[in-house]
């Protein structure tokens, strides 16, 4: 089973309503803020929908694990996160993944941060995804 990638990046906040739909809040910001060093807190999220053939995940385990480097690339964190997959309500109709995982970075540096998610099952890669943020220092600011 394929899923095919719609949105990663990064929100101030995220949650799913009672329909499984995704909430965001401060979605997509230009660069992240503050006094350097600074701890921010921003939320990944990563959407994925399935493609053909469609599977009944019910049950299921999966992983998703989040890596984060700095301007240089150097790896500040590679941290895994078991997932329950859930079952669909049509079993003919696609799937749609959303992973939500918000996760403090202590922003030592002004530049190009990196953010890599992957989500695997003990057998497959199901999505793969890599964004790019900004971190400035206040003291910048004009």
């Amino acid at each position: 089973m394929t899923y095919r990638l719609q949105f990663f990046d990064i929100a101030e906040g995220a949650v799913a309503d009672m329909r499984g739909s995704v909430v965001m809040t401060g979605v997509a910001p230009e660069f992240l803020v503050g006094g350097i060093p600074f701890v921010a807190s921003p939320t990944f999220v990563l959407l994925a929908a399935e493609e053909e053939p469609y599977t009944d995940w019910s049950g299921r385990q999966a992983t998703a694990t989040l890596a984060i480097s700095d301007p240089e690339g150097v790896e500040l964190t590679r941290m895994p996160f078991p997932i329950n997959m859930s079952g669909k309500r049509w079993a003919d109709l696609p799937g749609r993944m959303a992973v939500m995982i918000q996760y403090p970075i202590t922003i030592e540096k002004r530049g190009r941060y990196t953010a890599t998610m992957r989500v695997a099952s003990a057998d497959e890669v199901l999505a793969d995804a890599t964004m790019s943020f900004l971190a400035v220092d206040q003291s910048e600011a004009s």
